[in-house]
């Protein structure tokens, strides 16, 4: 079997073994694997219209999963209403900002070295805007296809691509893009669905999710391609993370997502059933999307100034709000996954440095409240339905652009300034309905608190308005929650 091949490589690739030691570099030797795996996929490409016109399989879609389905609290509510509250620093207006300029410069030793590709002959280019990022890609005429096609056909469509060389000519300068500009999986994913919906926006719909489907699978992706009973073509699409409320189906114990053709048809829409071609269990069918944000994208910069704070607590300075339309719709995940991820690095170790340097001579207990009651008063409260129409946790640099902001998004924000402000370890931690903080505490204090591996974790809600480290609110002293080590 090939599989186990296959992970033999990836093992191989990070250890040395005494054979190559002796006979080649590890460069060398790791080059080496690597091409071996490259042969092994590109195998799977070279024989992909072949599975395309042999069997398709019936599967089964089921809608979106919610992540939570008790509603939050619509307002946030007063742990001790007669006592009065701290002023507060208003957050300033978002800053009207001066218009996307067509082309950014990347920085000469930030530009990716170019890929070791055959010369080709000079042709015509397309470039394309995505969020402010000119991207440019040789102009290929791919052919066409009928509006209506049966499954087996996709097969001819493949072949048509190969032709025509979309995968030598087009895929590098998707990844040159990809590197220049430091985008992720899913921003690649986004980039390569916006340059088939302009470059061919007059084409059939299902000429456009085919070359979606060529471009991703030559940019390694385990992507599918699949249609449904009313022979509408779509993406199947495998993401490495849990994704909430977006439709999905399980092959071969997989999640696969569904994604429509961005120009006629809504993601929403109902599907119940529909057909892809087998792939042999053996394929390395490519890599799931990785959501994980490491690093911004480098988009061109438009300042948004804040300035938050409560008495005797304040912060101050910019972040580029040009990041906040890439962001807006990024697929809902875990909320430990916006508290693990890394978007904005000068733009955390600014709030961190302000933070630290007006805490750092208080008592530790004394700290974590300051910090606590800062984030309870600084923001207004909203759920995300009431300010966005839709579910959206945000990532820790988003609190500190739009004006409001629920639990969860106040609990990511707290959690990582509790550890990096004050070195306190912390969990995230959810009931029904609800995300807070628990902080893990030496000294014993008066409240609610539980057992974990031998350390105790009193509850600190950011929510809750002006509660100290170990009030709970009335809503939540019974249940049990579910804590996700953070810290």
């Amino acid at each position: 079997m090939k599989k186990p091949l296959v992970f033999l490589f990836l093992v191989m690739i990070g250890m040395m073994p005494v054979s190559a030691q002796n006979n080649e570099s590890f460069q060398d030797y790791r080059k080496r694997l690597l091409n071996d795996y490259a042969d092994f996929r590109q195998s799977l490409l070279d024989n992909y219209d072949k599975y395309l016109e042999s069997i398709w399989r019936e599967y089964d879609a089921f809608r979106g999963v919610q992540r939570d389905t008790v509603p939050k609290p619509v307002k946030a509510p007063v742990a001790h209403p007669d006592i009065e509250p701290p002023v507060r620093k208003e957050p300033d207006p978002i800053v009207e900002v001066s218009p996307v300029p067509d082309t950014i410069v990347i920085p000469a030793e930030e530009r990716p070295e170019p890929l070791p590709k055959a010369p080709l002959p000079a042709q015509k280019r397309y470039g394309f805007d995505f969020y402010g990022m000119y991207v440019e890609v040789p102009k290929v005429d791919v052919g066409a296809c009928p509006s209506q096609m049966n499954t087996g056909d996709y097969a001819v469509l493949w072949r048509q691509f190969r032709q025509k060389e979309v995968n030598r000519r087009v895929v590098p300068a998707l990844q040159q893009a990809a590197a220049a500009y430091r985008l992720n999986d899913w921003f690649v994913f986004q980039m390569v669905r916006d340059y088939v919906a302009s470059c061919y926006a007059s084409s059939v719909v299902p000429l456009r999710i085919a070359l979606e489907h060529f471009l991703l699978c030559h940019l390694g992706y385990n992507v599918r391609l699949a249609q449904d009973k009313a022979g509408r073509p779509m993406l199947l699409v495998a993401l490495k993370q849990m994704v909430y409320a977006h439709t999905y189906a399980k092959i071969n114990g997989q999640r696969f997502y569904i994604y429509r053709d961005s120009l006629t048809e809504r993601e929403d829409m109902d599907v119940l059933t529909f057909y892809t071609c087998e792939l042999p269990v053996d394929a390395e069918a490519g890599r799931p999307l990785d959501l994980s944000l490491v690093q911004a994208p480098l988009v061109p910069y438009k300042a948004h100034h804040y300035h938050i704070g409560v008495d005797g607590l304040t912060i101050h300075g910019e972040l580029n709000a040009n990041l906040m339309p890439l962001l807006y719709r990024y697929p809902q995940m875990d909320v430990e996954c916006y508290a693990y991820s890394m978007l904005c690095p000068d733009v955390r170790k600014t709030v961190v440095a302000q933070l630290r340097e007006q805490l750092e001579d208080l008592p530790r207990l004394q700290a974590i409240n300051m910090l606590l009651q800062f984030v309870q008063y600084a923001f207004d409260y909203a759920t995300d339905p009431k300010q966005h129409g839709f579910e959206k946790p945000y990532f820790f640099e988003e609190i500190l652009f739009y004006p409001k902001c629920d639990c969860e998004d106040r609990s990511v924000f707290y959690s990582y300034l509790l550890w990096e402000v004050l070195g306190v370890e912390n969990q995230l931690v959810f009931f029904p309905g609800h995300a807070c903080v628990a902080v893990r505490l030496d000294e014993s204090v008066e409240g609610t608190s539980y057992l974990y591996k031998g350390s105790r974790f009193y509850i600190s809600d950011p929510t809750f308005i002006g509660a100290v480290t170990g009030e709970c609110m009335p809503d939540y002293l019974h249940e049990h929650p579910d804590a996700v080590l953070s810290r």
